[in-house]
């Protein structure tokens, strides 16, 4: 046999080493270009326009701009619950950049793009470990900033979910790489942005000690677990201490009976079919939307895993695969294990979805790496070629999503109210309500965004509120609004002009969740239509208003009281 034919590599060895040859750096640089370019659109639909934020933005952020004006927001009762329920150190680095001279709602817009280069990084680092061939890692990669990045808004929010990729998959990196030490301090960082994160990198670590067995190996396991959990632990105490006032936690049984919580509800969880609670998506199943839909090729990793044995070479490829993969079998252990007893606890743990919605994507992105992988070793190298040309265009078709971003509309009446007094209280039904807290900079009694149901303790004074509001909105007794006025010491009342048509309160589900004061409001703009009644707010629109932008009309409460008492009679 000629010696230079005995040594020529086979046809899909070369088209492997051609794919492979760009080494580490190129492979990482290559994921964090890619993830940059993908972030900008991100950013320019924030900064083009100044009334722009991200939808959960409006909650987790609106409250810090006490950091610049300590007396903004006082007697807050929406304001001082989400500072309260607020991680101590996302407020803590908020808190930081606020001194540097960034303020809340600028800083959210910057802080994106790190988190999300922080992430790809380290997803790269991650995959690497588990395989190092660099196409391999920078193809997951690829996929995870797709899906993790780019399809979703949790990242580009800047809120406390934000904070889990770029703390979690260093956390995983640490423990792939076996530097056990810094994984217990970033499980416990985890703690103090992203408590169901560190509950996650716990169950790894517990799962780690399991696999450990016995020895040195698993003593070292079971000590990082216990010191883990002693900062996790700590963490979550220090939360709970600001917090006790907004309790009890709704149960699972009661909120079988809240409307919140069933199908078409503010927070809706409980869905009509089996399939569709446990395996659909939403905030109770497993399920999510993959995209891109090359994620799906990593469902058929185990079953190539358990065929390895029948084809020789592929097993060769798939035992490149490090130790570091056992990682992430612990993860998916933690999360199911997570998602089952969040199930059992409802809502203890808060959604169920939270351990598994996040951690699937990253390994899926993997698992279809490595089956895109070993499918082309079985194919050979021209059939390779033509499927990572085939993957190319899958890529290139599922484009950059824009991230759901809530726009402002009626600038003027926030620069009107910026000017009132800072304790300045606004009622109102509209959707713009959502929007006064963060670009008005003033307090709102109640609205759809802030109306969370899990912690009874503050959701029963905010549902009270929005009952009296949808009651005195739609009163045909003067006395109602009057004593409604008085009582919550409005000082404005936003309304929008199809407030008041019958057709206004069947197509908003937020308002719909209260049944019983919505469907008296109804029949009286039913009875108003017909001639048959008289609402007492639409006659005081004209005499009332202070400011009128669009559909939106604002009144001022004062004028309302005196136009109230004129048209009482004398006694």
């Amino acid at each position: 046999m000629n010696s230079s034919s005995a040594k020529s590599p086979r046809p899909s060895q070369t088209a492997f080493n051609k794919i492979d040859g760009g080494g580490q750096r190129t492979g990482l640089l290559l994921v964090l270009l890619i993830t940059l370019l993908g972030s900008l659109p991100g950013l320019w639909q924030f900064w083009h326009n100044p009334w722009a934020i991200p939808d959960d933005a409006r909650q987790h952020v609106f409250w810090m701009l006490r950091f610049d004006q300590p007396g903004l927001f006082p007697n807050d009762w929406i304001a001082d619950y989400f500072q309260a329920v607020a991680p101590p150190g996302y407020t803590s680095l908020y808190q930081l950049a606020n001194a540097l001279g960034l303020k809340p709602l600028q800083f959210n817009k910057l802080l994106p793009l790190g988190l999300a280069l922080i992430s790809a990084g380290y997803c790269f680092s991650l995959f690497w470990r588990i395989l190092p061939v660099t196409w391999v890692a920078t193809l997951g990669s690829f996929l995870f900033v797709q899906q993790a990045l780019w399809f979703s808004d949790d990242v580009s929010s800047g809120t406390p979910r934000a904070f889990f990729y770029p703390i979690f998959l260093p956390f995983l990196d640490c423990l792939a790489a076996k530097r056990l030490m810094p994984a217990v301090l970033l499980a416990g960082l985890l703690a103090l942005f992203y408590p169901q994160g560190a509950l996650l990198a716990l169950g790894v670590l517990a799962l780690s000690g399991l696999w450990a067995g016995r020895g040195p190996r698993a003593m070292r396991s079971w000590l990082a677990f216990a010191g883990a959990l002693a900062l996790v632990g700590a963490a979550l105490l220090l939360a709970k201490a600001d917090t006790a006032i907004y309790e009890p936690i709704v149960s699972g049984a009661q909120a079988r009976t809240m409307p919140e919580f069933l199908p078409g509800g503010r927070s809706s969880f409980f869905a009509k079919s089996w399939s569709r609670y446990w395996l659909g998506g939403g905030r109770s199943g497993l399920m999510f939307d993959l995209r891109p839909p090359l994620l799906a090729l990593g469902f058929l990793l185990p079953l190539l895993w358990l065929q390895r044995s029948r084809w020789p070479r592929l097993q060769s490829r798939l035992k490149q695969m490090t130790s570091a993969r056992l990682v992430l079998v612990q993860v998916l252990g933690a999360s199911l294990g997570l998602f089952l007893l969040s199930h059992a606890l409802l809502f203890r743990l808060h959604l169920p979805v939270r351990y598994v919605l996040y951690t699937t994507p990253l390994l899926l992105s993997i698992a279809a790496a490595i089956t895109i992988y070993v499918l082309i070793e079985r194919l050979g190298q021209w059939q390779g070629a033509g499927v990572i040309g085939l993957l190319l265009l899958s890529l290139w078709l599922c484009p950059y999503r824009q991230h759901p971003v809530k726009t402002g509309t009626i600038p003027e009446i926030y620069q009107f109210l910026r000017q009132t007094p800072v304790d300045t209280l606004t009622a109102s039904l509209t959707l713009e309500a959502d929007n006064l807290p963060s670009f008005a900079q003033r307090s709102v009694l109640t609205s759809g965004e802030y109306s969370i149901p899990y912690q009874l303790g503050y959701y029963q004074r905010l549902r009270q509120r929005t009952v009296d509001l949808i009651t005195a909105q739609y009163a045909t007794d003067a006395s109602v609004i009057q004593n409604f006025l008085n009582r919550y010491e409005v000082d404005y009342w936003l309304v929008e002009d199809n407030a008041f048509k019958p057709s206004y309160l069947k197509h908003n589900s937020w308002l719909r969740q209260y049944q019983a004061v919505a469907e008296a409001a109804e029949n009286n703009l039913t009875a108003q239509a017909s001639g048959q009644g008289r609402l007492i707010l639409p006659r005081l629109v004209k005499t009332c208003t202070v400011q009128r932008q669009k559909e939106f009309t604002l009144l001022a409460a004062n004028c309302l009281n005196a136009a109230l008492e004129k048209s009482q009679p004398s006694s």
